[in-house]
C-alpha cells in the first residue's frame, strides 16, 4: 500500500525509541469534546431520527458531567488533555473550555460541530469553515489549535498506531459516550 503521509519503514529497520527520563511509556490523552444538534440526526448513531433524544441524552450527559469527571481524574495524575474540539462547544459550552484552560489542556480542531462532518460541506466552503473553527477556538481559549483531528495542520491526529515495541501502549476509544470523548494512549506525550 502506497502512502503519502509517512515513509515506510519497516519495523525491524526502526531507530530504538527512548523517551525523556528513560522512562518506558508515554500517555497521551485525546478526548473528542464534541457538539451535537438537537434538532439533527447523530451521525454515525444508526438512527436518522431527530431529535433522536436516547442518543442526545447521551452525548448531552457527556458536556454537563462527563467532561468534567474526566478532568477531575486526569487532575489527580497530573495528565493535560490535548482536546479534539468541536467550534461550536466554545459558544454553547464556555465552562469546558475555562475549565480545560486551567488546568493547560492542548486545544485541536475538529470542526464545528459533529452534527456536520467537514465532508459534508461544499468543497468552495471548506477553508472558510476551517479559517472560523480557527478563529472560534483561538478567541475561546486563547491560543490558535496546532493541530486537527484528520485534516493537515502542524499536528495531524489519524495516524495512532506504529506497531514498534514500546511505543502503543494501546489504541482504543475507552469513553465512548462522554459527548463522544475517546481517550487514546498512545506514545508522544511526556505525562511527567
Amino acid at each position: 500500500m502506497q502512502n503519502r503521509r509517512y515513509d515506510y519503514v519497516p519495523i525491524i529497520r526502526r531507530k530504538k525509541i527512548t523517551w525523556p527520563k528513560d522512562t518506558r511509556i508515554a500517555l497521551w490523552v485525546a478526548p473528542n469534546i464534541e457538539f451535537f444538534h438537537f434538532d439533527m440526526p447523530i451521525r454515525g448513531s444508526g438512527s436518522n431520527h431527530a431529535p433522536d433524544v436516547p442518543g442526545y441524552t447521551l452525548r448531552d450527559y457527556g458536556s454537563r458531567v462527563g467532561v468534567f469527571r474526566i478532568m477531575d481524574v486526569l487532575e489527580q495524575f497530573n495528565i493535560r488533555a490535548s482536546v479534539l474540539l468541536n467550534a461550536e462547544v466554545c459558544q454553547h459550552h464556555p465552562a469546558i473550555i475555562e475549565e480545560g484552560n486551567k488546568r493547560e489542556w492542548e486545544w485541536l480542531g475538529h470542526g464545528m460541530t459533529n452534527s456536520i462532518s467537514m465532508l459534508d460541506y461544499p468543497v468552495e466552503e471548506e477553508l472558510d469553515i476551517i479559517r472560523k473553527v480557527k478563529q472560534i477556538v483561538t478567541s475561546a481559549t486563547g491560543k490558535a489549535p496546532k493541530g486537527w483531528l484528520e485534516l493537515v495542520t502542524e499536528v495531524v491526529l489519524t495516524w495512532l498506531a506504529t506497531g514498534q515495541p514500546g511505543d502503543v501502549v494501546s489504541t482504543t476509544e475507552a469513553v465512548r459516550g462522554m459527548t463522544g470523548a475517546a481517550t487514546r494512549a498512545i506514545a508522544g506525550h511526556d505525562v511527567g
